[in-house]
């Protein structure tokens, strides 16, 4: 079974986000041409003197044959987010990507960075996150159903691309909450030992959480 951390990006990541961004709009069904952004922008733009947005990214690990250390074996998932403001509810987090390769997904993944966002965004003040998903992405529709996230789009009117989606009030609460129960810190890594017995969800020191 793979192992995976979950960890903020770092400027050195922008290469990969950019790659994996070309490789999620085609999954989104759209030309990877239409993406103007470059790898200059995300550094300047996520890691300049004012971060405008906000990354999560997931990585392939796997432990040394003493499990003492974890081998970092590529980034394979990210998600990009930032704050905004609503003049009745306060500040918010609108999730503006969110992508697994192909080839990991199924592993929760995407549900723990979203909860990671959540909890971050939670501690930032905001009391909700929104974003948007493709109308053709059910399963994904089904699964923002269930953590309770409200779909706000006008479904008397002709067929829409795009959904907007809302999570707020207690089950934004509850979901932030969740990423919370694994955000226990080790100070080093001679603390992996502690991950031997329980290293389904851990978080390191540097926001790193295990998942396997």
């Amino acid at each position: 079974m793979a192992s995976y951390v979950i960890r903020q990006a770092r400027i050195e990541d922008c290469d990969v986000i950019h790659q994996l961004l070309q490789e999620f709009a085609v999954h989104e069904k759209y030309d990877a041409e239409k993406i103007t952004n470059t790898i200059k922008g995300l550094k300047r733009d996520g890691f300049g003197e004012r971060a405008w947005f906000h990354c999560l990214v997931s990585e392939c690990v796997s432990y040394d044959k003493n499990m003492s250390s974890l081998q970092h074996n590529g980034v394979v998932g990210f998600l990009v987010f930032y704050y905004g403001y609503d003049a009745w509810q306060g500040k918010l987090a609108y999730m503006s990507d969110i992508f697994v390769t192909e080839k990991h997904r199924g592993n929760g993944l995407g549900k723990k960075m979203m909860q990671q966002a959540a909890r971050i965004s939670q501690g930032a003040g905001c009391q909700k996150m929104q974003w948007i998903v493709s109308n053709w992405n059910v399963p994904a529709r089904n699964f923002y159903k269930r953590i309770g996230a409200e779909d706000y789009t006008d479904q008397e009117k002709e067929a829409h691309r795009q959904h907007y989606i809302v999570l707020d009030g207690k089950d934004f609460k509850s979901f932030a909450e969740a990423g919370a129960k694994y955000s226990s810190s080790f100070a080093s890594s001679s603390d992996m030992n502690k991950i031997k017995d329980n290293r389904c969800e851990v978080q390191l020191a540097e926001e790193l959480i295990i998942v396997q």
